[in-house]
């Protein structure tokens, strides 16, 4: 089971990565990084970042594994974490809702190219739900937590 309160990942801000293809297809939630704080037009804010699987494997035969735009762990209804949850047939509004909920849940996704600052990024612009027994097998090695 994914522990979303007890993540620690490595910095990997000045690392290149290989362009991940554009996609439509099956996903999955397979990681959350650790709070990061951003500076935003309203001040700092801490955020964190949901890691998306994708059915599509790379040339290492792993699949892809992209990041979410940040999102700051507000479950208020117009904040993006209440959006994205429910995108993908999430109840967040519900009592007692909380992160783990979302965690290894399936969901459709639309990743696209998006340049900015003379660079290419491989953004996820869409996120919906799946039928309920959707899978696929997953290759994703947990990096230093369990979800």
């Amino acid at each position: 089971m994914l522990n979303f309160d007890k993540i620690q990942i490595k910095k990997n801000e000045d690392k290149e990565w290989p362009l991940c293809p554009t996609y439509n297809g099956l996903a999955r939630i397979v990681d959350v990084t650790e709070m990061k704080t951003y500076k935003t037009e309203y001040g700092e804010k801490e955020k964190f970042r949901f890691l998306i699987e994708l059915n599509l494997p790379s040339v290492d035969g792993k699949n892809w594994v992209l990041a979410t735009a940040p999102m700051t762990p507000s479950m208020h209804e117009k904040s993006a974490l209440y959006r994205f949850a429910k995108s993908i047939g999430v109840d967040a509004g519900a009592t007692g809702f909380t992160l783990s909920q979302l965690a290894g849940k399936y969901l459709t996704v639309i990743v696209d190219h998006v340049e900015s600052e003379n660079k290419k990024f491989a953004n996820i612009i869409f996120t919906g739900k799946v039928a309920a027994d959707a899978s696929f097998p997953t290759t994703y090695v947990e990096r230093t937590a369990k979800i």
